[in-house]
């Protein structure tokens, strides 16, 4: 049975994010710019800055919520990201002088994208920045040295292993159920693939899979434990849930942070070239 107080505050954080999000249009509506905002950065910082209080109260003390850049030890550096989950127990505090900050990719958990209104087209390009973002990880010095909260070791090629991506907007302005099958999956690199798409006003989209709530799974596989790839059955598609969005994106958000792994960071491979990263096919 539910506990009425937490699923109380819980909802009632989510309507504080979704009435936040419309709020924000108001308070840097101009439209007199091209964009219709007077000051499209700050907008968007404020937006990041509401996801950041929604996310404090349902994750665990053991991670961050920050944004800035995503590096590896093979000179590799993400775009900036909206918002970064991390391993504060792992992860330095790497400021550079004007504030930006820079998480080494073994500490990631999740990165989230945050937009406003999304089409078809925009969505697709966000899709694409965060599978990019992602395979920064395929650059590793010590694959041996991570494990995820079930203590399961890391494996390169598991899906399940690898940091979260997640994509959060207001609303998505094209017809869902429509267009589904012309959302962007990677062909190559599956398990590189974005986890969750959170429309705030419309539901949550993510990987297909038959018999779980809604038909939706955080991974393009259904994944087991014992891997290898032979093991598990492709769907190669996406399910679309149109109510209790909520619910379900926290409940698979903390899934996805129970099983990434969380690799131990070493500073000498990012320093010294004589240190050689090791690259996953």
């Amino acid at each position: 049975m539910a506990n009425d107080s937490i699923k109380t505050l819980v909802d009632i954080a989510f309507e504080q994010l979704k009435s936040g999000f419309k709020n924000s249009k108001i308070l840097f509506s101009d439209e007199t710019k091209h964009n219709n905002l007077f000051h499209a950065a700050e907008y968007g910082a404020y937006r990041e800055r509401l996801i950041s209080g929604y996310l404090n109260l349902i994750l665990p003390k053991k991670f961050g919520v920050g944004t800035g850049f995503i590096v590896n030890c093979d000179n590799q550096v993400s775009t900036q990201c909206d918002v970064i989950i991390y391993d504060k127990s792992k992860t330095p505090l790497l400021d550079a002088p004007n504030n930006a900050r820079f998480f080494p990719v073994e500490t990631v958990s999740c990165v989230i994208e945050v937009k406003s209104t999304l089409t078809l087209k925009n969505l697709n390009t966000a899709l694409e920045k965060i599978f990019s973002i992602k395979k920064l990880k395929k650059v590793l010095y010590d694959t041996d040295s991570g494990t995820t909260d079930l203590g399961n070791e890391y494996i390169p090629e598991n899906e399940v292993h690898q940091f979260g991506g997640v994509i959060i907007c207001d609303k998505l302005d094209f017809n869902i159920q429509e267009q589904l099958e012309n959302i962007f999956l990677p062909t190559t690199d599956k398990s590189f693939a974005n986890n969750i798409i959170l429309s705030l006003n419309d539901g949550i989209i993510m990987h297909y899979y038959e018999g779980n709530k809604g038909n939706v799974s955080l991974w393009p596989y259904y994944f087991n434990y014992s891997y290898p790839a032979n093991a598990k059955k492709p769907y190669n598609k996406l399910s679309y849930a149109p109510n209790d969005q909520n619910t379900i994106f926290i409940s698979q958000l903390l899934s996805i942070l129970h099983h990434v792994t969380a690799h131990n960071f070493d500073i000498l491979p990012y320093l010294r070239d004589s240190y050689r990263s090791v690259k996953r096919k």
